[in-house]
């Protein structure tokens, strides 16, 4: 039996165990949490209702069981009934009478204990103790600590080109994992194009701190971007979001001018890319991330990359539909959602197009950060 999850930008398989242990682990655990927590419920007021009602409790939890770790007809013919079910109170929640019988109080509780407990573990955070010092050897590294207004600190780090003066900068907002200190890799081969790099931890990310929402991922991101106004002409300044990240960018992109915003791997919403999940997921999700209402909105030119062998390809065809015709949707034929970034010399060159119109050369590099290839010719655009 096959269960799928999304867990950050990735769909995770227990058909695939070896490659994600830690992501199957915390589901198994968070499920633990919310059946365990149910019991206790049931528990601790099954002596105030009659033996009628104490049945439905069990009917309930095993429903919920079914529904979420079952694909069998049964599983899905019951997630389409209680969806169902669910609209038909959303759209009548204060007029039904129904509400206090039991089996719509479980539900209310178990959609509650969802809502708060498992709404930040789809994040793949890493967190860093503040008192962590970054040692990057043969890269000169700035870091900075940016207070909110409601006193969260956002960490964020620049790697400066060594040479010296850039061409600008490239406000890279990372994928759902890693942090600052994981996006050393990347620094190098943006340095080819004669620009700096920062790069910015959200709340709960590396060395970053606060209550997390969505509104906070785009503001937070904003202050970045203001900080950066400050060293750079807005002209030279390229987002670049990946998977993930690409909400931010897209959203930052809304709200200035910036030379040009570059999405690479985009999903279309982060709500959309539940569409696997339970039935109530899409309705009660937190942070839905709607990339495809920033993208229309955004008056720089748009670059959309996306490798053919992506996990979230789909999505991406998807958002492209939303480009104008100055826009560029760049398919990079072989790509996945990771190595598009150090495997693929087509993706560099289409890169060297955008950030250095007219210049041809530039270098290559693999993952170790060895020269691979001097591209003399940019492709057309």
């Amino acid at each position: 039996m096959l269960l799928k999850w999304t867990y950050g930008s990735d769909y995770v398989s227990f058909n695939d165990w070896n490659n994600n242990k830690k992501q199957l682990l915390g589901i198994y655990m968070t499920w633990c949490r919310v059946i365990a927590l149910g019991f206790r419920i049931k528990d601790n007021f099954k002596n105030l209702f009659p033996k009628t009602n104490r049945i439905n409790i069990n009917l309930c939890l095993g429903l919920f069981l079914l529904m979420n770790i079952s694909k069998t007809k049964l599983g899905d013919m019951v997630q389409k009934v209680m969806g169902r079910i669910f609209q038909f109170i959303r759209k009548n929640f204060i007029s039904i009478g129904y509400l206090n019988s039991l089996p719509f109080a479980i539900l209310a509780i178990y959609i509650h204990i969802y809502y708060h407990y498992n709404q930040g573990a789809r994040f793949g955070k890493e967190p860093l103790p503040l008192s962590h010092v970054y040692k990057f050897e043969g890269v000169d590294f700035e870091e900075f600590n940016f207070k909110t207004p409601d006193n969260a600190i956002i960490n964020a780090g620049l790697f400066k080109n060594p040479d010296q003066p850039s061409r600008g900068v490239i406000y890279f907002f990372h994928g759902n994992a890693g942090n600052v200190g994981k996006n050393i890799n990347l620094a190098p081969h943006f340095f080819t194009y004669g620009y700096d790099v920062m790069v910015i931890d959200w709340r709960g990310y590396g060395k970053s701190i606060g209550k997390r929402s969505e509104k906070a991922f785009y503001d937070d991101s904003q202050l970045v971007y203001e900080a950066l106004l400050k060293r750079y002409p807005e002209d030279k300044i390229y987002l670049m979001g990946h998977s993930f990240g690409c909400a931010m960018a897209a959203n930052i992109g809304t709200r200035n001018n910036p030379a040009a915003v570059i999405l690479v791997g985009p999903l279309y919403s982060f709500a959309d890319a539940q569409q696997n999940c339970p039935w109530y997921y899409p309705i009660i999700t937190e942070y839905p991330f709607r990339t495809d209402l920033f993208v229309p909105q955004i008056k720089s030119p748009i670059y959309l990359f996306s490798g053919t062998s992506d996990i979230v390809h789909e999505a991406s065809v998807r958002l492209s539909k939303l480009l104008r015709e100055k826009d560029k949707f760049i398919e990079i034929k072989g790509a996945n959602h990771t190595n598009i970034f150090f495997d693929f010399p087509d993706f560099k060159s289409h890169l060297q197009k955008i950030l250095n119109p007219g210049k041809d050369d530039i270098l290559v590099l693999n993952r170790e950060n060895q020269v691979i290839k001097e591209s003399k010719e940019s492709p057309s655009m």
